[in-house]
């Protein structure tokens, strides 16, 4: 790893876990405020969050703005069915083999959720955290929603993958992500994300880094059922690339599907072109257009406790 390599792993966790480090010594404050705000007249509704400005903490792929509340629980199932590439030899990539991902969620305050997952195809095990810097409230006097989004990842694979020089740092990945948002009618939500994202080691020709955009919305069609999409789009930008053509230049994303909710469950089921579930695996490593033999169908199960 050269000397540029290990600044930027170095940067990169960095964030990831100073983040974390002032924003858990938060948890107490709030937990004051919380109780402060309890004993104290009611405030102005204009001073609270809009409500039901997403469904969930997930539309297709990519995160909302949104947060649990505090002592919210989720446990999350994702599902990704094979792509349509053999037709109807295997049902469309039903029989083909999937890749699937087990998640859970905590509550630790109103503002900061943090979860671990595990997924199948690439045996990652995902550490994550969100944090809401601003929640639009119903007076408008804060516009928008803006949320931080972070995790480290651990690539759970044999150590042989990673080469004769193995480290274990070698297996850790880094997603970064502002996440800014807003509710603009009773029906229609939509954010934009800005993300960075960081491999401590990658395959020869492939860039440790990358920066991306994502767009999402979701717009209500009856009660709690919504049509929902998004769209990734890796960004090429010279500076961060090791390669003039780096084999993992990342093919945009898109994906929209349907989503179903109740008090307890969230079910989505879509079509887009990404396998791999976890965050920085999906812009740096898809392969396929979505019109271009990518396309696979997938659900994801939200349950609240």
């Amino acid at each position: 790893m050269t000397m540029k390599k290990k600044i930027l792993s170095i940067l990169t966790a960095t964030l990831f876990l100073t983040t974390f480090l002032l924003l858990a010594p938060l948890t107490k404050l709030y937990a004051q405020e919380e109780v402060t705000e309890e004993q104290a007249p009611p405030d102005d509704d204009s001073k609270k969050p809009v409500r039901n400005a997403m469904e969930g903490t997930l539309l297709v792929e990519n995160q909302t703005f949104k947060v649990l509340p505090k002592g919210g629980r989720e446990l999350y199932i994702h599902h990704r069915f094979g792509r349509f590439d053999n037709g109807i030899s295997d049902l469309y990539g039903i029989y083909a083999p999937s890749n699937i991902r087990l998640g859970f969620n905590y509550g630790i305050t109103s503002k900061l959720t943090v979860g671990f997952g595990t997924e199948k195809n690439n045996k990652m095990q995902e550490f994550l955290l969100k944090y809401a810097i601003l929640s639009q409230n119903r007076g408008g006097t804060i516009p928008v929603f803006v949320t931080y989004f972070g995790n480290m990842v651990i690539d759970g694979a044999n150590k042989e993958k990673f080469g004769e020089n193995y480290k274990f740092a070698n297996r850790l990945s880094y997603f970064n992500e502002l996440i800014v948002g807003r509710k603009f009618t009773d029906r229609l939500s939509a954010q934009l994300g800005l993300s960075f994202m960081h491999f401590n080691a990658v395959d020869s020709l492939n860039d440790h880094d990358k920066i991306g955009l994502n767009v999402g919305g979701r717009f209500t069609l009856w009660g709690s059922n919504s049509f929902i999409f998004e769209y990734n789009q890796p960004l090429k930008i010279k500076s961060i690339q090791e390669f003039i053509n780096p084999l993992n230049t990342g093919t945009p994303g898109f994906g929209f599907g349907i989503e179903f909710g109740t008090s307890t469950h969230c079910f989505q089921v879509f079509a887009s072109n990404w396998e791999h579930i976890i965050a920085q695996k999906n812009f740096m490593f898809t392969k396929y257009g979505f019109f271009n033999k990518g396309i696979l169908l997938g659900f994801n199960i939200t349950v609240r406790m």
